[in-house]
């Protein structure tokens, strides 16, 4: 992630963060300095995405919650997925917002659930995986 004039690293944890390093380069050496903590999850951090303007992040966690953060850290909204009757089935592992920011696609590994952004990440389509066949992660292409 390139913001600003920095080379920011976005990771997931298991400690229930998501934590921002920028990334220095000095050579043939590359070192990460920490540069902020984002905590709000109430278990582990499985995957973390940043929408294409850079306004917002959008981040999952092993209970099937997703939050959407500002770039500053504070949480902006936070969409229980894995509750209630026809939940997408606990754990979210993958989040992906689509290249011009109006779908995020999320996965517990089984179905797909492509949420809009612009209706509070309410759900837009639902696709089980017609192979049976887990779905190991998310890429979009233009």
């Amino acid at each position: 992630l390139l913001y600003g004039e920095q080379l920011i690293l976005v990771t997931a944890s298991f400690d229930k963060t998501i934590k921002l390093h920028t990334v220095i380069m000095a050579g043939e050496e590359v070192r990460l300095e920490w540069k902020a903590t984002f905590s709000g999850h109430p278990t582990a951090v499985l995957s973390v995405d940043y929408s294409p303007e850079l306004a917002s992040m959008a981040s999952s966690d092993a209970d099937g919650n997703l939050m959407v953060w500002d770039m500053e850290g504070k949480c902006v909204q936070k969409v229980a997925l894995g509750s209630g009757e026809g939940s997408l089935v606990v754990s979210i592992r993958h989040v992906r917002f689509s290249p011009k920011g109006d779908l995020l696609a999320v996965t517990n590994g089984n179905e797909l659930l492509f949420l809009d952004p612009g209706k509070a990440y309410s759900p837009a389509y639902r696709v089980t995986s017609p192979s049976g066949m887990l779905i190991g992660g998310l890429q979009w292409e233009e």
